[in-house]
């Protein structure tokens, strides 16, 4: 026993031993971690931006803040987490800020101190929406929120801003802010002590690699807004050539018509081609497109939003009668260096940004290039061939015609190359002001030559092959600086300072003349050279006022000053040697009131433009009007009425494509004015079912036609050589229905219209069909989503052919073209590494190799089926362009 208690005692020794020292190591540990848990938060002079990132780091909060507002703060802090934001509260109250914790959402906002309070419970609530990442702004992004079982909403205006003034119940409100591309983000806002909010900030997390995207509006962003309605276009689903395609993404809505990839033209609402503006960074490009229509004139890697105008457009807009696409492009990452890298089917491209000084400034250049000359891969040769008219895919002629321009044309060469420059800096400062500075520089160099069969003056040999050519050459300047603060607590102003250069060069050799004999009623071809050159500056200062008067009021004003310099000559077989010289001063003012107050039943939005026009002393006014009734319910009804004007007018030729040329209104020759009529009806259930039915009608005058497109000799003798007094009409009614499931989204357009044109020296004053005039046009997009990663798109588009302009203006037995048939096909796969962003992309355009139509033109052949055989002309089809493949690579880092 003796023995047993001695070792049961040294093994409660040992024991006792073993865990004093444990209990020593836990002791130390609790101590050691108590005196680190007390000092857990020291910094000494340190960057408070430092300090968020850090925290975000080491627990599960999360910051909501603008950066320009802390970038130069530094703080002193030495805190436990259990009084750190006590501590940070303390700091920030010195540079007139605070802080709101909301523990159960492990969220801090910080915005401006404001102690202002308001029994009435009138809540005013100012601030911006920012990518997290990068720290930009997101422009037309969603801010949403709950108001008598209703979702309400405005949208942000291009800067990013947004600005609630509403009546709200209860002692807290939730504010969602939501932007295509980004995942939704909500703050809850204390109202029972506090009714205003300065500087209020969403810093929502993007959940897409690209979310480039046009939003479809038509009012100020100031308007309350139904998500569900907001028709929005992810511009990369359909790209022919690889690159992103704004422009021919926008021929999905239903008031944009359908056209063949290589017209480069867009007729919205069945108004001409001139009737259609882009705006990049809130100043014109005057060529919409690279190598005639196949890729945008911008690289869509750096642009961030674009919004779509098509219907009764604010007064802000100056609205030609088609519509506006107006583009914003990135301003670079206020936070850290960054950029891109991408080849196409068509082009190399790169873009670089970073903070001039970290979350106050930055910088962002970017940069494409062609390289189609050096790689004749996916029918680029070609491509390039039938954009300059040569030949181009065209129907068999029947048996014994033979073409005889296979015989007359000997190919040579063809060449293309087109490139854009990017180039932006952004300042922004402690009060939310910010200065942006943009510059564009974009150009074409096409030209193709050959050898042509000529009759000759030698008696020994009476025909010789003489060297043609055919060129089109365009180059657009453009630089803009834009300032935005707000003024007071109410009123936001934006300036803009900007100016447009552009310069073109078309000729051709062997131009294709079609004149029309009314008298014997045929239509004869022949060949003789034809050249243009055009030259436009445009200068431009505007200043834009917003005012938020009260919650149901909400007024824009301002002026716009344009100075336009344009020149324009032409030498053709009718008019040798034209040359026209016109300059102007141009100078709008503008005012618009919307309401939204009457018991939520009618929102108005009225406003009107003066229009000052130097040359010929033109004072017009374009008034615009538009009602909305039952806004939130789920069956709205609107209506409205504009005039608009337009005093820059586009020509172009109906058998080649140009670049786009642009002359000028004058004493002489007065603007082209429209009134237009709209109306619409909206059902909105929810994401899962979207219908829309809306009409319109537009009533045109002093349309102008270039004289080579109407086939006549009318205008010969004419000072300019084009039609100017031109008046027509165009009407018609547009379907879209939208279903949206969690992986699956469908969209369907349907339209119906008509465009005519008449004019007392065209057609014996006979109306007739304009040439972009479709009977009908139906398309669907269906987008599937099986990973989150991997996305895929197919489009089909049926329409009605358009005119035949061989028999709008000559004896022919087909009035119409055949109907247009196509089918698209896309893939994208997107992912984010560690790193590195990865996008790779692949597109089908044509699937099924369909022939459409484009155009029907005469061709000078050999008809051996008369006795003696005879040169004349033939009518043929020339083809759209078929199946063409296109991918596209991007690496972000």
């Amino acid at each position: 026993m003796a023995k047993t208690s001695t070792a049961s005692k040294a093994i409660n020794k040992k024991f006792m031993l073993r865990n004093s020292i444990s209990l020593f190591f836990a002791l130390s540990l609790f101590f050691g971690l108590s005196i680190k848990s007390q000092a857990q938060y020291a910094h000494t002079n340190k960057d408070i931006l430092s300090v968020i990132d850090e925290i975000e780091e080491q627990t599960d909060y999360r910051f909501l803040y603008r950066s320009a507002l802390l970038a130069d703060i530094k703080i002193n802090i030495s805190a436990t987490e259990s009084t750190f934001f006590e501590e940070l509260n303390i700091q920030l109250s010195s540079h007139d800020l605070t802080s709101k914790v909301d523990k159960e959402r492990k969220q801090v906002i910080i915005l401006r101190n404001n102690n202002k309070t308001s029994v009435s419970k009138e809540v005013a609530i100012k601030g911006q929406i920012l990518d997290e990442t990068t720290g930009e702004r997101l422009p037309y992004a969603i801010v949403t929120w709950q108001k008598d079982g209703k979702l309400k909403g405005v949208t942000s205006n291009e800067s990013g801003v947004f600005s609630i003034e509403r009546i709200f119940e209860g002692k807290s409100i939730e504010i969602t802010a939501s932007s295509f591309g980004y995942s939704p983000d909500s703050i809850h806002l204390d109202i029972s002590a506090n009714s205003d909010f300065d500087d209020l900030t969403f810093r929502l997390k993007r959940k897409r690699i690209d979310v480039s995207q046009l939003i479809v509006i038509g009012s100020n962003y100031s308007d309350d807004l139904n998500p569900e309605s907001s028709e929005i276009l992810d511009i990369g689903d359909f790209s022919p050539m690889g690159d992103n395609s704004s422009v021919s993404a926008l021929q999905f809505l239903p008031s944009v018509s359908l056209s063949t990839l290589m017209s480069g033209e867009l007729q919205v609402r069945g108004s001409p081609a001139d009737g259609f503006r882009v705006l990049v960074d809130d100043i014109t490009i005057y060529n919409q497109s690279h190598l005639y229509g196949l890729v945008d004139s911008f690289n869509g890697d750096i642009l961030q939003r674009g919004g779509f105008y098509y219907d009764i457009a604010p007064v802000k807009i100056q609205a030609p009668p088609g519509g506006t696409l107006s583009l914003i492009t990135k301003t670079g990452s206020l936070d850290k260096f960054s950029g891109s890298a991408g080849i196409s089917n068509s082009s190399l491209r790169f873009s670089l940004d970073g903070p001039i000084k970290k979350g106050k400034s930055s910088w962002l250049i970017s940069a494409r290039r062609s390289y189609l000359n050096n790689l004749n891969w996916f029918n680029n040769e070609d491509l390039i061939k039938w954009g300059l008219n040569v030949n181009r895919p065209q129907n068999s002629l029947p048996s014994g015609i033979i073409d005889l321009d296979s015989y007359l044309v000997r190919s040579r060469n063809t060449e293309a190359s087109f490139y854009d420059l990017h180039g932006k800096i952004y300042f922004e400062g402690n009060s939310g002001n910010r200065l942006t500075i943009s510059g564009y520089l974009g150009g074409d160099d096409t030209g193709y030559s050959a050898e042509r069969l000529f009759r000759s003056t030698s008696t020994s040999d009476p025909f010789t092959y003489r060297p043609v050519s055919t060129s089109n050459d365009w180059q657009n300047g453009a630089v803009s600086a834009k300032y935005n603060q707000w003024l007071n607590d109410d009123i936001y102003s934006s300036t803009i300072l900007g100016a447009s250069i552009y310069t073109t060069t078309f000729s051709q050799d062997d131009f294709t003349y079609i004149k029309s004999n009314t008298n014997s009623q045929s239509i004869n071809a022949f060949i003789f050279p034809y050249e243009n050159e055009n030259v436009l500056n445009d200068f431009k200062a505007e200043q834009l006022f917003e005012i938020n008067s009260s919650q149901s009021w909400f007024w824009s004003a301002g002026a716009t000053y344009n100075y336009y310099l344009g020149e324009y000559s032409e030498n053709s077989f009718d008019r040798p040697g034209y040359f026209t010289s016109v300059s102007a001063h141009k100078i709008d003012l503008f005012t618009q009131v919307d309401f939204s107050g009457l018991n939520e039943n009618l929102d108005i939005f009225a406003g009107s433009r003066v229009h000052y026009y130097s040359n010929g002393e033109y004072l017009k006014f374009s008034p615009r009007i538009k009602f909305k009734f039952f806004p939130q319910s789920k069956i709205s009804v609107g209506i409205g009425y504009s005039k608009n004007y337009q005093f820059l007018n586009q020509i172009s030729l109906s058998n080649t494509i140009t670049s786009d040329v642009w002359i000028l209104a004058d004493e002489k020759q007065a603007p082209t004015s429209l009134n237009y009529y709209s109306s619409g009806i909206y059902f909105s259930q929810s994401k899962l079912f979207y219908a829309q039915a809306e009409a319109y009608i537009k009533e045109f005058k002093n349309v102008r036609l270039h004289e080579i497109n109407t086939f006549s000799l009318s205008n010969t003798y004419a000072s300019n050589p084009w039609f100017t007094n031109n008046e027509g009409m165009a009407k018609g009614i547009e379907f879209l229905l939208r279903s949206e499931f969690k992986t699956i989204q469908l969209s369907q357009t349907y339209s119906l219209s008509e465009v005519k044109l008449s004019n007392p020296l065209i057609n014996n004053g006979d109306s007739f069909y304009a040439d972009w005039d479709r009977t009908f046009k139906y398309s669907a997009i269906l987008s599937i989503q099986p990973l989150e990663s991997l996305s895929a798109h197919i489009s089909w588009n049926f329409a009605s052919g358009t005119p035949n302009k061989l028999a709008t203006f000559g004896p022919q037995p087909d009035k119409r073209l055949s109907n247009y048939k196509r089918t698209d096909f896309s893939i994208e796969y997107q992912r984010s590494y560690s790193k590195y962003d990865l996008s790779l992309s692949a597109s089908l355009f044509n699937v099924f190799d369909t022939q459409n139509v484009w155009y029907k033109d005469l061709s000078i052949v050999l008809d051996q089926n008369s006795m003696p055989n005879q040169i004349t002309t033939s009518p043929i089809d020339i083809y759209d362009v078929g199946i063409q493949p296109s991918f596209n690579i991007s690496i972000g880092f």
